[in-house]
């Protein structure tokens, strides 16, 4: 029988209370630690009204201050925000604004930060600065408060988090999860990778981005121990291998960048890990090999989602792995259903290319400051909301595999080209080490990271074994630097626009 998300948290922390949650750099916090400073917080908020439904906006650069507001929030039905302490001020601020954020949590290094001056009366909460001001509730506050906090039963329907992703347009969307979908989430995410509490996680993606979540709180939910880097430090390449040794990590959830990274550094030990995932960006299929030898105690998992759906789809890398000619995002998990439709929404045959539409319990409760109509489309066979994911896709002999965005289907002389396939040939290339293709008013233009001396005319030429001619990018872009990367690990659009023809 399936228990609620307070049941289920309070559970975890009673069995594994003297067990060690979460540890940093310099500290171990045992799951009763987490449970009483948890407990200080989410009486702190309610003695100044921030009750069932309030959104907390988290801006703390301390990764400890983020778990301990998330399960303060879920124990009293807010719900937590977490925000990029490096956003730009003008989207910092639309943030702020579009999810009604009433109180923050800081910490000593942004406490005072200018980007909340346009915010009238916002409450601050602080976990680690010890100097009351106006508006501003320290550490002492908090731990004035008693720890247990009783408000009665949370419905599991209400929200939980909003996470904000950019969009097509550029423009940050914030992605609603309900408590009910959180909690099926660590559920899946436990009995998928087999989690107990002797397993120790990694948290390398930032706690702003959706995907941290995996890492938080799947150990949480069966006592297991989350290890969580100084932000610092955290895409410092060379600490986080030594992180996964010493620690003795067995479980890695990772963008496929940041696994190349760490690939890239000469020291490096994975005979701990057993079980690595590959999530929030397509893995360039040259580097399929390189991951599959390096974790070889490991199941190494491709999935397939995006915040609004969470994991949709897997594929475990076969042992064999000279036998992949491509890399599918797999089968659909155990709990969710999907639809790959044509433009006219009619459903694709074996083969054919579509549009992923996914229904799961664990995707999006909705858009914030959107409506139902705006963000799904409900199937009238089963009365089922569905998700347009934006994805094109194919699914031949039951496995799925993904072709590129629909913006990223492009047509060249009247003939469609998918960008990610263009991608893939190039990434099999032995030479080079990172690929990314744009499609501009001229044709494609390749930009290429490889420490060998290469030129267009050998790409072409390599190139036109794979690909049509029409295919074939009109401009390669070299480069010896890594190519740039967002703060959550993916290719910067932007910054690649600056680098010129080489």
């Amino acid at each position: 029988m399936k228990v609620c998300l307070k049941t289920m948290l309070n559970n975890t922390i009673e069995k594994y209370k003297d067990e060690i949650a979460y540890k940093t750099d310099t500290e171990n916090y045992l799951y009763k630690e987490i449970d009483n400073v948890s407990g200080q917080l989410a009486n702190a908020l309610l003695s100044k009204g921030i009750t069932v439904g309030e959104r907390i906006g988290i801006l703390s650069t301390n990764p400890i201050h983020n778990v301990i507001t998330y399960i303060a929030a879920l124990k009293i039905g807010a719900v937590s925000v977490p925000l990029n302490p490096d956003e730009q001020v003008k989207i910092f601020e639309d943030s702020i604004k579009s999810a009604q954020i009433k109180c923050c949590i800081v910490n000593k290094k942004n406490a005072i930060d200018s980007k909340l001056n346009f915010v009238e009366d916002l409450l601050l909460f602080s976990l680690d600065l010890c100097k009351p001001q106006q508006n501003l509730f320290d550490l002492a506050y908090v731990k004035s408060m008693e720890s247990n906090v009783d408000v009665g039963r949370i419905d599991d329907s209400l929200e939980s988090f909003i996470f904000f992703t950019s969009g097509s347009t550029g423009m940050k969307k914030g992605v609603i999860l309900a408590r009910e979908s959180f909690r099926a989430f660590i559920s899946w995410g436990s009995e998928f990778v087999g989690a107990t509490n002797v397993d120790k996680f990694l948290c390398h993606a930032p706690l702003y981005f959706d995907m941290s979540i995996f890492s938080l709180f799947i150990p949480f939910a069966v006592g297991g121990c989350c290890v969580l880097p100084s932000s610092e430090k955290r895409n410092n390449p060379r600490y986080i291998n030594q992180l996964i040794e010493e620690e003795k990590i067995n479980i890695l959830h990772l963008v496929p960048s940041s696994i190349k990274l760490l690939l890239n550094e000469k020291i490096k030990n994975y005979t701990s890990v057993r079980f690595l995932g590959l999530a929030g960006e397509a893995l360039p299929f040259g580097d399929v090999k390189l991951v599959r030898n390096c974790f070889e105690n490991a199941n190494v998992v491709n999935f397939y989602g995006n915040t609004e759906v969470n994991e949709a789809l897997s594929y475990l890398f076969p042992q064999d792995i000279e036998a992949l000619k491509i890399l599918p995002i797999g089968r659909p998990l155990k709990h969710v259903q999907l639809q790959v439709l044509d433009a006219d929404l009619l459903p694709c045959g074996e083969g054919e290319v579509g549009e992923l539409y996914v229904h799961s319990s664990t995707m999006l409760k909705g858009y914030l400051n959107k409506t139902d109509n705006e963000t799904f489309k409900m199937n009238d066979s089963n009365n089922l909301k569905y998700f347009p994911t934006g994805d094109l896709v194919k699914k031949e002999n039951g496995l799925y595999y993904y072709m590129g965005r629909m913006d990223d289907m492009v047509k060249i002389q009247g003939k469609r080209v998918y960008l990610s396939e263009v991608r893939n040939v190039i990434s099999k290339h032995n030479l080079i080490d990172e690929v990314f293709i744009v499609m501009n008013n001229d044709g494609l233009t390749c930009y290429i990271h490889s420490k060998a001396t290469l030129n267009s005319l050998d790409i072409r030429e390599y190139c036109s074994e794979f690909l049509d001619a029409y295919a074939i990018p009109s401009k390669f872009i070299f480069t010896e630097h890594k190519l740039p990367k967002t703060s959550t690990g993916k290719i910067d659009r932007k910054k690649l626009m600056g680098y010129t023809e080489g």
